[in-house]
């Protein structure tokens, strides 16, 4: 075997951070991360775009027990899911709440009332974004529903319905972002 190739083959199994990590608009996203000692894999990532320009806003990247391709298999899944978002520039708390609170209403309108009161409760805890800043938002099988901020514990909720309309605005029949979709659902 010549040294170039023994080398190369050596290193691709000592660099394991090499094979476990995706990226997408230069943002890398683990290809797993555990939840309360539970491993879930990455289904697929991708960026949400705002404005005729293609600004790029964040990178999302969802998590599930198992991978799945099929969105209404993904809202029905009693598994704990997990979405990481990656900001790509700054936003500040204000524009940051109207923006969400805009993309959200054609949907909201049809929640029920205690669906749409803690949403605005968890709106209220978060703080304005940097690019780099991350939020997570983990849906759990319990049925608790916990947002962080660049790591830091923003809200919980014990609101299943909520948790899946969150989940539906990226993966439902009427997401935001149709290219996202077929992103986090690995159909790139």
């Amino acid at each position: 075997m010549k040294p170039v190739l023994l080398v190369a083959l050596v290193l691709s199994f000592a660099s394991p951070k090499a094979a476990s990590a995706r990226r997408a608009a230069g943002v890398t996203l683990p290809d797993s991360v555990d939840i309360d000692g539970k491993r879930l894999a990455l289904n697929g990532m991708g960026v949400h775009e705002v404005t005729v320009f293609g600004v790029d806003v964040y990178v999302a990247g969802l998590y599930l027990e198992r991978k799945m391709s099929n969105s209404m298999a993904v809202l029905s899944d009693h598994g704990t899911k997990h979405m990481i978002i990656r900001f790509k520039r700054d936003v500040d708390r204000s524009d940051l709440l109207e923006r969400v609170r805009d993309e959200l209403r054609p949907t909201l309108r049809r929640q029920r009332a205690g669906v749409r009161a803690e949403l605005n409760r968890i709106l209220g805890t978060l703080r304005a974004v940097r690019s780099g800043h991350t939020l997570t938002l983990t849906m759990k099988k319990t049925g608790w529903i916990e947002v962080r901020q660049n790591g830091g514990l923003r809200a919980r909720s014990k609101n299943p319905a909520l948790a899946s309309y969150l989940l539906a605005t990226w993966v439902g029949p009427r997401p935001l972002s149709s290219d996202l979709k077929r992103n986090l659902l690995g159909r790139r």
